[in-house]
């Protein structure tokens, strides 16, 4: 257990070295470690008999989610936040789509939501988009903004 906890330490020292650490999305790494580091710890045989395994870590579990909802006031229990369909409305300019002509390939500079952009979302429109981050991306292609 003291191994575990160590090389676990050295992890959580080193991930917060790195660029943009306090974004754990990019080191997910970091919360994959810990989880089954736990889930090692719950299941190894010197942990049942000390009455912690499976019920001291789902009343941990449990502990841990009470703190995050109470902490947050819930935040990430809610379902708060604009939908797809809102959010397409909401950075995609309406009127430029519909100026795109049936079948015609256009460029769109909109990072990050390019995307948005795609026929997909747009339908019954058909018509293709290229994504660029420059206008030289283009390479002669109507600049749709």
């Amino acid at each position: 257990m003291v191994v575990a906890a160590l090389g676990f330490a050295a992890l959580t020292c080193v991930t917060s070295l790195l660029p943009q650490s306090h974004e754990l999305r990019y080191y997910m790494s970091w919360m994959i470690v810990l989880v089954a580091i736990n889930l090692w710890l719950a299941s190894r045989p010197d942990a049942r008999a000390t009455g912690g395994g499976a019920l001291g870590l789902g009343l941990l579990a449990t502990l841990a989610l009470f703190v995050v909802v109470v902490s947050t006031r819930g935040a990430y229990a809610l379902p708060l936040g604009s939908t797809f369909a809102e959010l397409v409305r909401e950075k995609v300019d309406a009127r430029a789509v519909a100026g795109i002509l049936e079948g015609e390939r256009v460029c769109v500079r909109r990072e990050p939501f390019d995307v948005l952009w795609a026929p997909v979302f747009h339908r019954p429109r058909r018509y293709a988009v290229q994504e660029a981050e420059d206008e030289t991306d283009c390479r002669g292609l109507r600049s749709v903004q």
